[in-house]
């Protein structure tokens, strides 16, 4: 990974003459690959104000739109037969040779391109013929662009400087964050709807929902799930949004007492060893803290209304809301830092823990001091008193964070990532994992804290019997044993805790929730990688 990112170049100013090199050079290419393919060109580049003209956002605008390009292509039946991606200073610069459209068709989608979004301005997307000549607008008779910041056209205010470079720099900062958050929330709901709907499917889950069985539940089944779980798209949306968006900070020197009271010392990153880097890192305010609150209650009020009543997710509503506006900071924090700060995965690991902790403080403090949660105070217990998923966020969610991820990894390891035919087998394993360590309050509210304490101790003795809970690596022995069992043993293991769970009417809903959490965030980071470090 480092290699690759110490190839990224970001934050470069360029003079005049690097941009006029810059298109002769472009322009060079053009005719080279015009005359070797004889097929209609297509230019992509952006129109970035003043003199840096490549930055995190910029390059991660510019790769979702070439995305997007292809994407539209593909749908309308015609081919790249070439492509170059140009990565300088002076901007990114994509070009297409394009098969089975003619020229004046591809300029006929450029301009739809080009004109789809507020951000789509940004574009610049020029046609070449086969004959080497540029389609213009004004030739298929389309009115000239206009200005970022007014109605006339854009060519009149470039010549005449009618307008403030810092004032344009703003509006193109503000429509590629508005794209790249569009974007970035659309995934990330979707990988959230994805983890939600691999938790219902993972069999041999006991006491719990599946696809075949309802488990210890009478008051719902499979197709409750499936109507609760279709009302939290816009959630998801929103709570991702909200982290993207807030402009509260922290200090960096926050994080780094964090990683000492974690006993994560050997990895952290001080801020004076990183004097490019930033010195904060983003966080909820208590406005933002407010509106995620807000956002939970209407989620779980259009879950109600789905379910004439009946509690299928709560406790997924908070830890879904907690995990996405963590990963909405994140991602805004990273497109401003400098690339080095990720190369090690622990401290990727690190700093998203350290917000899922912040989002969580941040949403006790909202309800502990605004006036209209006074009832939800009433009979909420105090954070220092906090259990169950509450407990679990304010501490960064260590069983998924230390126990869910490890084992769901180690099976894309030796599966590989694009495996899909073993995922109910690894649903099943990393369940198992998170049963053993997880504060279940379900399982506690069914069978009451003496029966959660010796689910503890028959799953420990089952797996790692020389082990005691009272050891300080218990818990890393047990992750150990889960990772080098076999399915069948883990199956076995499940169907004894099916028996024991349909006979004394036992559900655990924490760690089914802990179950799509790890799904989630083991997308989280995986797309944090692809969208980001682009490696």
């Amino acid at each position: 990974m480092t290699n690759k990112l110490e190839k990224q170049i970001y934050y470069q100013p360029v003079k005049l003459e690097e941009m006029l090199r810059a298109r002769d050079l472009r322009l060079a290419r053009q005719k080279r690959l015009l005359s070797e393919t004889g097929l209609p060109l297509l230019s992509m580049t952006l129109n970035i104000p003043g003199n840096v003209k490549r930055t995190r956002l910029s390059v991660l605008f510019f790769n979702n739109e070439v995305k997007r390009l292809k994407d539209v292509l593909k749908g309308l039946g015609a081919k790249i037969e070439h492509e170059n991606i140009l990565r300088e200073k002076t901007g990114d610069e994509a070009l297409f040779a394009i098969k089975g459209l003619s020229a004046h068709a591809v300029k006929r989608l450029a301009i739809a391109l080009e004109d789809q979004s507020p951000a789509s301005r940004l574009l610049d997307l020029d046609v070449i013929d086969q004959d080497g000549s540029q389609i213009s607008r004004s030739a298929l008779g389309d009115s000239p662009r206009r200005c970022l910041l007014c109605d006339q056209p854009a060519s009149i205010c470039a010549r005449s400087r009618a307008h403030d470079t810092n004032a344009l720099d703003r509006e193109t900062k503000r429509r590629m964050m508005q794209a790249v958050a569009g974007e970035a929330s659309a995934r990330m709901a979707a990988n959230a709807s994805e983890a939600s709907s691999f938790e219902l499917m993972v069999s041999k889950k006991p006491g719990l929902v599946t696809m075949q069985s309802s488990g210890s539940h009478d008051d719902m089944d499979r197709f409750t799930f499936g109507r609760a779980q279709s009302v939290f798209y816009s959630y998801y949306e929103a709570a991702f949004r909200i982290g993207f968006f807030s402009e509260e900070y922290v200090s960096l020197e926050s994080f780094e007492v964090y990683e000492c009271r974690g006993n994560r010392a050997s990895n952290r990153v001080k801020s004076d060893e990183h004097p490019a880097a930033i010195k904060t890192m983003p966080a909820l305010s208590q406005n933002d803290a407010q509106k995620l609150r807000l956002e939970g209650i209407f989620a779980e009020q259009r879950m109600f209304d789905s379910t004439e009543g009946v509690n299928t997710h709560r406790g997924w509503i908070y830890m879904s809301g907690v995990l996405l506006a963590a990963m909405g900071l994140f991602f805004r924090g990273a497109l401003g830092e400098d690339a080095t700060l990720f190369e090690k995965s622990d401290t990727l690991k690190d700093r998203f823990q350290f917000l899922i902790i912040k989002v969580a403080e941040a949403l006790e403090h909202v309800v502990n001091n605004s006036p209209f949660f006074e009832q939800v105070r009433a009979v909420l217990p105090v954070a220092s008193e906090a259990s169950g998923v509450r407990q679990e966020a304010l501490k960064g969610f260590p069983s998924i964070m230390d126990t869910g991820l490890p084992v769901m990894t180690s099976v894309y390891c030796s599966l590989g990532s694009n495996s899909t035919e073993y995922d109910d087998a690894m649903g099943r394993r990393v369940f198992l994992a998170l049963l053993g360590v997880i504060d279940d309050t379900t399982v506690t509210k069914r069978g009451g804290s003496l029966r959660s304490n010796t689910l503890r101790t028959f799953l420990l003795n089952y797996w790692v019997p020389d082990v005691r809970l009272q050891d300080d690596e218990w818990i890393t022995a047990w992750i150990e044993a889960l990772i080098k069992a076999d399915d069948s043993s883990i199956d076995a293991c499940l169907s004894l805790l099916e028996l024991q769970f349909e006979e004394e009417r036992l559900t655990a809903g924490g760690t089914a929730d802990a179950l799509a959490g790890t799904r989630l965030v083991n997308s989280f980071f995986r797309d944090i990688t692809n969208m980001l470090l682009f490696c």
